[in-house]
């Protein structure tokens, strides 16, 4: 009797945590490319466009207030879809992070200072400045197009992961 309900126990919870990894290693993250633009297209919505033609869609955005000053988390996303440079959906994806790249140094080589950042160096989401490249993790829900969605915005380099 009590070796079955330990089974019936540490069954289910093997069968939870198998599939629970598997959905952790499935998410993707993208790079957001210097020279993208910033288009508001909302509350807590905006479309970032990159030179090469891709769109992230962002809805659902809510700043964490880290990483206005150096390399860190700006927000979490709610929904996102990309898009490809003809309006194709690619994916869609849901519970992301959008992070924001280094901030260029001040003073790099000593001497006079370099000019201020130009535009295509960052966008500014309200009051925060999000350094490009930045870059964006998600949770795919669905994927329409694999090959496009890793041809059209090259992958990242997870920090974590060696």
């Amino acid at each position: 009797m009590k070796r079955s309900s330990f089974l019936s126990f540490v069954l289910p919870f093997l069968v939870l945590l198998a599939f629970s990894g598997a959905a952790l290693a499935d998410t993707k993250v993208l790079t957001v490319p210097k020279g993208t633009a910033l288009e508001q297209t909302g509350p807590q919505q905006f479309r970032l466009r990159g030179p090469e033609g891709c769109v992230f869609e962002i809805k659902g955005f809510q700043k964490t207030g880290k990483g206005q000053v150096t390399f860190g988390e700006i927000g979490i996303i709610g929904d996102c879809g990309i898009y490809d440079k003809n309006g194709k959906l690619v994916a869609i994806g849901t519970k992301g992070v959008l992070k924001s790249g280094p901030k260029p140094a001040n003073n790099p080589g000593g001497g006079t200072p370099p000019p201020q950042p130009k535009p295509p160096d960052y966008i500014k989401i309200d009051t925060y400045t999000i350094w490009l490249p930045a870059t964006l993790e998600f949770t795919p829900v669905r994927i329409f197009n694999r090959p496009a969605l890793l041809t059209m915005c090259a992958p990242a380099e997870r920090s974590g992961n060696k």
